[in-house]
């Protein structure tokens, strides 16, 4: 059964639109909230974690759909909208640090608040921000769909970031230039193609414009 769009979102949406609407709609990247629902699921609105307290796309485990009022986290665009508004809770916490974001996604918020932070949520946090850097390269289309973690629970190890500087503020130019250089190839050939939402979408900021 395809999903059904929210409102705003196109009539025929994959899930990775439902995605981006939601986060758009709740004040998150658009771009972030696919890496960790790629990271998490592969995208995957059956996915169970493998201890099978985290479940859907976002692998929402009962805290977190608690935290941001997700009365049926296995109903796919309940637990989009419940992963999606936890990402916004913690940029709020952490005050937009990305690494951070990311660690207690997986790890949980009170640890990194703690600053004892699993080699495992660190890992997850690395491929995370490995896949977006990815995106940027390829003009939003990348990043990488990994084996599932368990959600705000624990990830499988992965590459380590690559990049010299993943800070926001580095990504966000990366994607900047990368944007010019294809609405310059676009005006070249009189052709405007545009690979759904995801276009134009930046980091300068968790929240989307």
């Amino acid at each position: 059964m395809p999903p059904q769009a929210p409102t705003g979102a196109p009539q025929e949406a994959s899930w990775e639109d439902v995605i981006t609407a939601i986060a758009k709609r709740e004040g998150v990247n658009p771009l972030l909230a696919l890496a960790v629902a790629k990271r998490e699921s592969s995208i995957n609105p059956n996915a169970v974690g493998d201890s099978g307290k985290a479940i859907g796309m976002f692998q929402l485990h009962a805290g977190a759909a608690s935290d941001t009022g997700t009365a049926d986290r296995s109903d796919p665009l309940q637990n989009i909208t419940g992963g999606v508004k936890y990402l916004r809770q913690l940029s709020d916490q952490f005050g937009g640090d990305l690494p951070k974001i990311l660690q207690a996604y997986n790890g949980g918020p009170k640890w990194v608040a703690e600053g004892t932070v699993s080699p495992a949520a660190q890992a997850y946090a690395s491929s995370v921000i490995a896949d977006l850097s990815q995106s940027v390269r390829t003009g939003g289309r990348g990043g990488g769909a990994g084996p599932r973690g368990e959600g705000a629970g624990q990830a499988a190890p992965a590459a380590p970031v690559t990049a010299p500087d993943t800070s926001l503020s580095a990504l966000t130019g990366r994607i900047a230039a990368r944007r010019k250089a294809t609405e310059a190839q676009a005006t070249a050939r009189d052709a405007l193609r545009t690979s759904g939402p995801l276009v134009g979408a930046t980091l300068g900021s968790i929240r989307g414009a």
